[in-house]
């Protein structure tokens, strides 16, 4: 594993590798995800499909990159109804397996994060994180995101049910 990792914004030429890691995501924590592995590869195309072909910055997907492999990923979806528009979401946080623990996960949000502030309209970035993922749960407090709800049987599969923490984080409380 090379310890020089680099972040970027992910573009249009990126697709392919998204695809690949989004799938991967799925298949490792199929747990923690809101959509299945089964749904998302019979899909023609993906949530950020549209935002990379666009290149817009307003929602976007910041990647951790070993050489030109991608290997972490993390998304934001910019809310676009009016009185919603000082809003946005994590989405798609994920770092492989064999690189975690090493600060690419905490990074690449913290990258995301500054970006989506970096836009004067986003006052407040919300997210969702399935109630059991500790390591998740712990960096998200660590950057400043503070619970504001619990959402029993967010997620429902057969008859299995996962809850989620509904987190968020001020402009004005990140530093």
């Amino acid at each position: 594993m090379n310890t020089d990792i680099t972040y970027r914004l992910l573009t249009n030429n990126d697709k392919a590798q998204y695809r690949i890691l989004r799938l991967e995501c799925l298949q490792q924590y199929p747990d923690n995800f809101g959509v299945l592995y089964q749904e998302e590869i019979a899909a023609p195309t993906l949530k950020f499909d549209t935002y990379l072909e666009r290149n817009t910055t307003d929602s976007f997907l910041y990647g951790a990159f070993d050489n030109d492999t991608l290997i972490g990923m993390c998304g934001f979806i910019h809310e676009t109804r009016i009185k919603k528009q000082h809003r946005g979401t994590i989405s798609n946080m994920y770092v492989r397996k064999e690189y975690k623990g090493n600060g690419i996960g905490t990074t690449l949000l913290r990258q995301t994060i500054q970006h989506a502030f970096s836009n004067e309209s986003i006052e407040i970035i919300e997210l969702g994180v399935v109630h059991d993922n500790n390591n998740a749960i712990e960096l998200y407090k660590r950057l400043g995101f503070t619970q504001y709800s619990y959402l029993h049987h967010a997620f429902k599969h057969n008859s299995t049910y996962w809850d989620q923490l509904i987190m968020c984080l001020h402009k004005s409380d990140y530093q």
